[in-house]
């Protein structure tokens, strides 16, 4: 298998490990698979430098009382790869305690590797649905 082969079959699993059914399970999935030095980057917030960044941003939104998300499910629309980076396009249902998908953002998505972890993660969608489905669920206009 090469390099690239391995790095998208490792993105797979990653998208697979959030499927599990507990937050910390999600959360763990985090710590399994992006290295301590991560940069996550997302449309719309600052960047995250390192997992406890990146684990903070997840929480932030993740826990809030309107969200109680518990998985993620990801419909994978694209992949493909080129060495040490791999591009996604694709639909992630977060899941709530209820199993109610409270957002389902449209990414596209590059992440890059070294030494077998993901060292960048930037994923890129219109945050605009996302903040309509938090304002929605608090009760803002």
């Amino acid at each position: 298998m090469t390099v690239t082969e391995q790095n998208i079959e490792y993105v797979l699993r990653f998208f697979k490990s959030w499927e599990k059914g507990s937050y910390n399970d999600l959360r763990q999935s985090y710590r399994e698979f992006l290295a301590a030095d991560v940069l996550y980057q997302n449309s719309g917030v600052p960047d995250c430098d390192g997992i406890d960044a990146a684990l903070a941003l997840i929480d932030s939104v993740c826990l809030l009382d309107c969200m109680k998300i518990q998985s993620i499910r990801v419909k994978l629309l694209s992949i493909c790869a080129n060495r040490e980076h791999v591009f996604t396009e694709r639909i992630d249902y977060h899941y709530n305690t209820a199993g109610d998908a409270v957002l389902v953002p449209r990414i596209c998505g590059v992440m890059e590797f070294r030494n077998g972890k993901i060292v960048r993660w930037a994923d890129y969608y219109d945050p605009i649905p996302m903040v309509q489905a938090l304002n929605e669920r608090t009760g803002k206009p």
